[in-house]
Order: C-alpha cells, then structure tokens, then sequence
C-alpha cells in the first residue's frame, strides 16, 4: 500500500497538524511543513516502471510541495482509493468529530475516479456497525464529501484531505503507526 494525506493529532484541547507518506508496511514519514485546518491540499500517487511509485503532497495555501519517489517491487496494483480514515495503532483509536473533509479532482489513470471501472463506496463505521464518517455522492464524476458521524457513543479524532490518484488524507498520528483501510470513509 503506497498512500499520502495529511492528519490532525488530538491530545486534549490541543490539535497538531503534518502531512506524511507512507509505503507499507514500512512506519510513516511525516514532513516539516505546515499544515493547517483548511488549507487546500492536493495528494497524488502515481505508479512507475519496475515498482516506482512517486507520492506527492501540496499544500497550495502553505505554499510548499513535498515529492518522494520509493520503490516496492511487488506492487499489486489493485485498488486507487482517496478517502477519509481512522487512525490506528494495533486497533482503531478514537475518532473526533471532524465535520467535512471536501474532495475534488479526483482521478484514477488521469481520468475522474467516478469512470473507474468497479467503484465502490466507503463508509466507515464502528465494530458495533455504527456509522462513523460517510461520504457524499459523486458530483461531475470527481469531487466527494466525508461527514463525520459522531454517532450514540460520543465524539467518534480528525482527518485531512487531499485529491489524487491515490489515498486522500487520514487521521491518526505518531511515528509508527499504521493506517489499514478497513475503517476508511471515500470512494
């Protein structure tokens, strides 16, 4: 799994922001660059010859672009998802009531992600089955929204965006931690 985003970090009252790749099932890298709620990002992911993959984050409002190319040779190359997901560390930890992370421009293969062959929807939800985050339907092919849910149980802690032919943006934190897509809101 070759993924970048950004993630909001919550201790308390106090949220840290950073943006990150990561190929699994290495731990991720985060980058010095600001990163604040709001800001327009772009995330892409892009497949080359022989396993090269080259992961790219912008922040357009912070003004900087981070590009990384990493090589994993048995790639499957099987699924483009951008999304909105739960951070984890051996379980899924805490999710706050991140309101609404926008996505648009969407691709996969340079063409909108609703022309993508077998697209499905994700909607993330607890071990109970309750709804936690759900994306929007699809507008002009390429552009979504994930709301956050924060559901009977309380606050259900935050995600950030991005657009690309890869992964969007996620929450979770700390170096070491792993993000699995099996508590991912997107498409």
């Amino acid at each position: 799994m070759e993924q970048t985003g950004t993630e909001a970090d919550c201790s308390g009252d106090a949220a840290t922001y950073q943006g990150w790749y990561e190929i699994f099932p290495n731990a991720p890298v985060f980058y010095p660059d600001p990163v604040q709620p709001g800001d327009a990002m772009s995330a892409s992911v892009t497949a080359g010859a022989g396993g090269t993959f080259t992961l790219t984050l912008s922040d357009a409002t912070q003004g900087w672009t981070q590009a990384t190319q990493q090589g994993l040779a048995d790639a499957q190359l099987g699924s483009a998802e951008v999304i909105a997901e739960a951070p984890s560390e051996a379980t899924v930890l805490p999710l706050a009531d991140f309101g609404t992370v926008n996505f648009t421009a969407a691709t996969v293969d340079n063409a909108p992600i609703g022309n993508a062959g077998g697209l499905s929807e994700l909607t993330m939800e607890s071990a109970g089955g309750t709804v936690l985050a759900g994306p929007s339907a699809l507008t002009g092919g390429s552009a979504f929204s994930v709301t956050s849910d924060s559901g009977p149980n309380g606050p259900v802690t935050g995600t950030g965006g991005g657009t690309g032919g890869g992964t969007g943006g996620t929450g979770g934190a700390g170096t070491g931690r792993h993000r699995h897509h099996h508590h991912s809101a997107g498409f």
